[in-house]
């Protein structure tokens, strides 16, 4: 069997980054989050209309999409890092900023081992019965 001698592609060179070229330049500590997410998003949950985008009053790039092409409703997953620093404040921060103002967001959380976490969090208070399954 022959050996190999095809060159390995860093994120930065990958084809698929060319969308997430602007945001990463503009917030280089979220890059890994954000091209995570939007591979994970796009590649294996086969979301649709997968994009990203700026949302510079927050200081955060935010994804934008649909769970599949029938899904009227979009979503918006905002990509960080195992190891950010997370506060009330930085919560409110982004309700505030997105807009239209969303009721709820998924938190992507991607660890150094390219695994990635949702967790969806709403603005205020939601009883249980109020919780849907999205």
């Amino acid at each position: 069997m022959a050996a190999t001698t095809e060159k390995l592609q860093t994120m930065e060179e990958h084809p698929s980054f060319r969308p997430l070229l602007e945001l990463s330049q503009k917030y280089p500590t979220q890059t890994a989050a954000l091209f995570q997410a939007f591979h994970d998003l796009t590649l294996s949950q086969g979301w649709a209309e997968v994009t990203p985008v700026d949302v510079p009053d927050a200081g955060y790039a935010i994804i934008r999409g649909r769970k599949s092409h029938k899904d009227a409703a979009q979503r918006i997953v905002v990509p960080i890092q195992l190891s950010d620093s997370l506060s009330l404040a930085w919560f409110r921060n982004i309700f505030t900023h997105i807009t239209p103002s969303p009721q709820a967001i998924f938190l992507a959380i991607a660890g150094t081992d390219s695994s990635i976490v949702y967790y969806r969090l709403a603005s205020g208070i939601v009883k249980p019965d109020d919780l849907r399954d999205d």
